[in-house]
């Protein structure tokens, strides 16, 4: 798990897709461009896959990330995060909300018209509050034949909000990550 969270900035500076505007996406494309070496990194339709070459007789390391912001880009809504850890055969996703979320009933995870999976939020720090999730393989087809993944939470209030994560580039990009 050190290996996905030692990602994590990488991530946060270099993805970015989901419902930001079309002038968004191109700014943060640009930026993208800039930050990520194009021999390790590479956008898959919404996903960003990024491989670490492998090292000292251990395989290559893959994770994709989405990282959804609000309509004019100054904050970050969402981070999702996906890869295999190191000798693991599933799956692990981490999954950053803002600080400011109800805590008790966690996120549901809800891809088209399925039912939702709650995952616990497991802590908060300054950048947000973190839950990792392990997605079954019921789970990965429905995200590779889905469109949307809403990730359902609760504001501080109490009112349920909806982050609609883009599944565009999931199926291929999941499939490059080992």
């Amino acid at each position: 798990m050190r290996a996905i969270l030692a990602g994590l900035a990488f991530a946060l500076a270099v993805v970015s897709a989901g419902g930001a505007d079309a002038q968004n996406r191109s700014r943060n494309r640009k930026a993208e461009e800039k930050a990520a070496p194009a021999t390790n990194a590479e956008r898959i339709g919404d996903w960003m896959l990024r491989c670490d070459p492998a090292a000292d007789g251990q395989p290559k390391q893959c994770e994709m990330a989405q990282i959804l912001s609000d309509r004019e880009g100054k904050r970050d809504l969402l981070l999702i995060r996906m890869g295999y850890p190191p000798a693991e055969a599933e799956a692990l996703a981490l999954i950053v909300v803002p600080l400011d979320v109800l805590l008790p009933p966690g996120l549901g995870l809800k891809v088209d018209g399925r039912d939702p999976v709650v995952v616990p939020i497991r802590h908060c720090d300054t950048n947000g509050c973190l839950a990792p999730w392990r997605p079954t393989a019921d789970d990965i087809g429905a995200m590779k034949a889905g469109k949307e993944l809403m990730v359902l939470l609760r504001n501080r209030e109490g009112k349920q909000l909806g982050l609609p994560v883009s599944l565009k580039g999931f199926s291929s990009a999941h499939d490059r990550l080992r």
